[in-house]
C-alpha cells in the first residue's frame, strides 16, 4: 500500500517534471510493472511536452 501515499503526488504534479518522477515511482509499485514498462508512459507525457513547446 506504499504506492497510496505517491498517488496523491502525480494529482498534485504541477509539472512535467514532477509528474514524471510520480509515476516513476507509483506505475511499479501499483501495477508491478518493470522499470522499462514504467518508463513507456513517462516517455510519451515527455514527447507531449515537447511537442507543445
Amino acid at each position: 500500500m506504499y504506492w497510496i501515499a505517491h498517488s496523491k503526488s502525480i494529482a498534485s504534479a504541477k509539472t512535467i517534471k514532477q509528474l514524471q518522477q510520480a509515476q516513476a515511482v507509483v506505475l511499479p509499485l501499483r501495477y508491478g510493472m518493470s522499470l522499462e514498462q514504467a518508463a513507456q508512459p513517462i516517455r510519451i507525457v515527455q514527447r507531449l511536452d515537447m511537442s507543445i513547446a
